[in-house]
């Protein structure tokens, strides 16, 4: 099939390129354009000035204002099949039906599976504006499994991020049109049980449409922004109008505060969220992570607060999945250790109640990790680790990531949470994936796992 795409391809260009010659003999005649239009003029006439068909209704939008080198699509079609690229293409409209002129567009590149889709931390693989007409066309170097991500944006109107899926190398990928949406806001305080505004950080997030489909059709997004410390207040503009998900968290505070609420165009809806539970200028949490990823694997043991006359074990908060806290602490400085068998010893000094603090923690586990080429014996450069877990259904696995693709670290040193079993998925480019058995990794063991790996 894949050797049949460029015969594809330069047919649809010669289709295309036939059609714009027959056009445009057509439009030259009626428009006065053709030679034949002054050969018959006595000398000295006026030659009649050009002008577009009747029917045009004036200039001809450009295309291809995303398009910076101003290509044709048969440009673009013989490009596309020199460097193995895709064509993606699609169109904005506003509310009302017009062109969505001006829509700033980004469009960002990331690799399915394993890896996290973070726009922020990426360089965008093609950029610009949509023409006169709301149209836009990029054309980008692909490879098989690539996924793409458009970001669009308008002043006045809802962001928008859109999944490209399935572009394959020499392909055209329509998108078709997206309508963007009329926006309002949302303001309000964060206030305790006696309406008193609580001048902590919160983060804050407006969705609109189900959490599931947030980024994986236009039209689903979440707008975020945060509480002032200093009064409580909050404001987050430029929300879809409609239903919306109202949320906000605290590190300290635990579970999120949520409310549902209808935004309108071009209003505000002010709204307050009330927090009800202890003091947090009393309290003191910890909110536990993975490094390089956040599998806990059950609670944790052996998280203890000193000082001040205290030590205590900190317990988890309820509906929580990795926060544990302290509550009602007299003011000073105080230590927190983290003693648990399956991770290395933490710890952090002069915590004060009123903070939470982040304990990022390393599986006490270790592999030693050779990754070589079958045939040459020689090590692979470039690998990403991935640890794979199946599903209680059976029917998929999980896979969390332990070394991005870059070199190795020396000696090939991986650090993992213990456990009853473990598999892992070794990547390099231009070699098929292998899955790794490894089995069961006991608290504190350092196991070496050498890989060879065929090339694709």
């Amino acid at each position: 099939m894949k050797k049949l795409a460029p015969i594809l391809v330069l047919g649809l260009a010669l289709i295309w390129l036939i059609s714009q010659l027959t056009g445009a003999d057509t439009g030259n005649q009626a428009a006065g354009l053709g030679h034949s239009s002054d050969e018959g003029a006595e000398p000295g006439a006026e030659k009649s000035e050009p002008r577009l068909p009747v029917d045009s209704g004036g200039p001809q939008p450009d295309t291809r204002v995303a398009n910076p080198d101003q290509r044709t699509p048969v440009d673009l079609a013989i490009a596309a099949m020199e460097d193995e690229g895709a064509v993606i293409r699609g169109r904005f409209t506003l509310p009302s039906g017009d062109p969505a002129r001006g829509v700033e567009l980004a469009l960002f590149r990331w690799s399915e599976g394993i890896s996290t889709f973070k726009t922020a931390q990426m360089p965008a693989a093609a950029s610009g504006d949509s023409d006169l007409d709301g149209r836009f066309e990029f054309m980008v170097e692909t490879s098989p499994g690539d996924l793409f991500a458009l970001k669009a944006e308008l002043l006045g109107y809802a962001a928008e991020t859109l999944l490209v899926p399935g572009v394959a190398p020499l392909g055209v990928v329509d998108l078709g049109t997206c309508q963007l949406r009329p926006v309002g806001a949302i303001e309000g305080f964060i206030v305790d049980g006696d309406g008193i505004p609580i001048r902590q950080a919160w983060n804050l997030s407006a969705v609109s449409g189900s959490m599931e489909r947030a980024y994986r059709k236009p039209g689903n997004y979440a707008v975020r922004g945060s509480s002032d410390t200093q009064t409580g207040a909050f404001r987050l503009e430029n929300i879809p109008e409609g239903s919306v998900e109202l949320s906000a968290h605290s590190q300290l505070a635990g579970p999120s505060l949520t409310a549902s609420v209808e935004v309108t165009e071009g209003e505000t809806t002010v709204l307050n969220l009330t927090y009800d539970g202890p003091d947090l200028s009393s309290r003191i949490a910890i909110i536990a992570s993975m490094e390089p990823y956040s599998r806990m694997g059950g609670r944790m043991t052996g998280i203890r607060i000193t000082g001040q006359g205290v030590d205590h074990e900190i317990e988890k908060l309820a509906g929580t999945s990795r926060t544990y806290a302290i509550d009602n602490l007299e003011d000073g400085l105080y230590t927190v250790t983290i003693d648990d068998e399956r991770f290395l010893p933490w710890i952090k000094e002069a915590v004060r109640p009123g903070e939470a603090v982040s304990a990022v923690l390393k599986g006490s586990a270790r592999i030693q990790l050779q990754v070589l080429d079958k045939a040459s014996g020689e090590a692979i450069p470039q690998v990403a680790v991935a640890e794979t877990t199946p599903s209680r259904t059976g029917w998929r696995s999980t896979a969390l990531m332990v070394h991005s693709l870059s070199p190795l670290p020396e000696g090939g040193v991986l650090n993992l949470v213990p456990s009853a079993g473990i598999s892992l998925r070794v990547t390099a480019p231009g070699y098929s994936p292998l899955d790794v058995p490894v089995g069961a990794l006991l608290p504190g063991e350092v196991r070496p796992v050498t890989v060879s790996m065929l090339p694709e």
